[in-house]
């Protein structure tokens, strides 16, 4: 489980395991890292365990569609946690050009 915890946003996943358990195992221990603060994460609907488990810790329900496949898709074997990467900005304060602005543009 890979986790990012900084200012702009907190996220658990993405994440690959062989059981639902071993899932909640790994974001159990990964959500100390948390503790009083909220993080993201995405569980796949399917697995019904996770679903029902992690209910019971009441979390924030937020609902996205993130399977999408070319031809037939083929069953997980597994459970997979989708992520995303939160946005980040490279500013190069030792470079004068990257400051630069164009004067001609309003």
């Amino acid at each position: 489980m890979i986790a990012a915890k900084n200012c702009a946003s907190n996220i658990l996943g993405p994440s690959v395991a062989r059981t639902e358990e071993i899932t909640i195992a790994l974001i159990r221990r990964e959500s100390e890292r948390f503790r009083g603060i909220s993080v993201l994460f995405f569980i796949p609907m399917p697995m019904r365990i996770m679903v029902e488990r992690l209910y019971e810790w009441s979390p924030f329900n937020l609902e996205t569609h993130l399977k999408a496949v070319w031809g037939e898709f083929q069953d997980y074997c597994g459970v997979s946690m989708p992520s995303y990467l939160p946005k980040t900005e490279y500013k190069d304060i030792d470079n004068p050009i990257a400051h630069r602005t164009n004067k001609h543009t309003k």
